[in-house]
């Protein structure tokens, strides 16, 4: 069973809590910049402080998502790299 969060204007699929520290996390199985985009397009604001996670097998499109994303003050990674961040914190 999927549990969907939502912002104030966004859902998305994982709230993480640890010492103080928030990731709202929006998980894509593809990544299709220019898709991702679209639909980040649709609601700009929500996205803000979105972490975008993406399969560490499509870690190579992790660049150009960034560059599409972070104008909407979204960060992009992979689900490794996000496992590693939430472990440190």
């Amino acid at each position: 069973m999927t549990k969907h969060h939502r912002s104030e204007t966004r859902t998305y699929d994982l709230h993480i809590t640890k010492n103080g520290v928030v990731w709202r996390v929006d998980v894509k199985t593809w990544a299709d910049p220019q898709g991702i985009a679209e639909r980040m397009r649709e609601d700009p604001e929500g996205c803000a402080g979105l972490i975008v996670v993406i399969p560490e097998h499509l870690g190579g499109y992790t660049g150009v998502l960034a560059r599409v994303l972070g104008r909407y003050g979204a960060r992009v990674m992979t689900d490794l790299s996000l496992i590693g961040e939430v472990r440190a914190a």
